[in-house]
């Protein structure tokens, strides 16, 4: 199938989700029903990353329902005619005398506004170990006009915690196994402060690394796993972010980048590309 996928990428400001939100609906406001059918944003797109404890997270969290960010995704998704994955520091009450648990999340929302599911962090980087729960582990699912879909966030690349075998490559073994065809990814990864005008795509490089179990083998669909990575960019608390959003095509014998933004663009990248195998 033929698919318009879209990337937003942006600078958030630390702490201001709703700032944010207004800054992302600016950058989509000249796109209408027809141009994109897949929008992602970063991870935790409207509130920034860098947050040191359960307790400075808590006035950010959301539920995963009726959270400002699934509304905010919702009303886009509606609006564009289009699935919406964003990412959004989730909250969970297991009873009335547990304590809230607090997760790294995304949601999917479908053309009509409804969540289709939450994706929760499985492999956490150390700043979401300080307030973070990890996931019960990787997704793939089967969504109607999609196809065989994937989510991740972020950290999920790398190998676990930074301890496991770099060539263990569990977020990329898991899809191949999963027969994932469109791999959607919310990202805050951090870049360099280098001045190299290229160095974007020195983060495109090592994104397609972790993923190249994926180019060992026949694909699994004519078109081979498109790739959809949308990161932030700018500086939040002494990090620099990487930028370099893009959509990369994953089959042997090599990955192709069909686009990206580099490590400073703010706005919306869209690539028109083959997704499985229907026509």
């Amino acid at each position: 199938m033929r698919l318009k996928l879209a990337c937003c990428q942006f600078a958030p400001t630390w702490r201001e989700p709703q700032r944010n939100m207004e800054l992302a609906d600016l950058l989509l406001k000249r796109y209408t029903p027809g141009d994109m059918d897949v929008l992602v944003l970063p991870e935790m797109a409207f509130t920034g990353y860098c947050f040191k404890s359960a307790e400075d997270i808590h006035p950010f969290a959301e539920d995963r329902t009726m959270g400002k960010t699934v509304q905010w995704a919702a009303k886009q998704a509606i609006r564009l005619n289009a699935f919406v994955m964003v990412g959004y520091p989730e909250v969970v009450y297991d009873g009335p005398d547990e304590p809230p648990v607090y997760y790294n999340s995304a949601c999917l929302v479908d053309r009509q506004g409804n969540v289709v599911t939450t994706y929760q962090k499985t492999f956490l980087y150390e700043v979401d170990e300080a307030w973070a729960q990890e996931g019960p582990g990787f997704k793939s699912m089967y969504i109607e006009g999609l196809g065989q879909v994937g989510l991740g966030i972020c950290m999920d690349l790398n190998p676990y915690q930074f301890k496991t075998s770099f060539h263990d490559y569990e977020f990329a073994k898991f899809h191949m196994e999963q027969n994932t065809e469109l791999l959607l990814c919310c990202m805050a990864w951090v870049g360099s402060k280098s001045e190299d005008e290229e160095k974007h795509l020195s983060t495109i490089e090592y994104w397609a690394i972790r993923m190249s179990p994926m180019l060992d083998r026949k694909p699994l669909t004519r078109q081979g796993t498109v790739f959809v990575a949308s990161n932030r960019h700018g500086l939040e608390e002494g990090v620099t972010y990487a930028g370099a959003s893009c959509v990369m095509r994953l089959g042997p014998p090599r990955p192709v980048l069909l686009d990206c933004f580099d490590s400073s663009d703010t706005g919306v990248l869209i690539v028109e590309t083959d997704v499985g195998n229907e026509q």
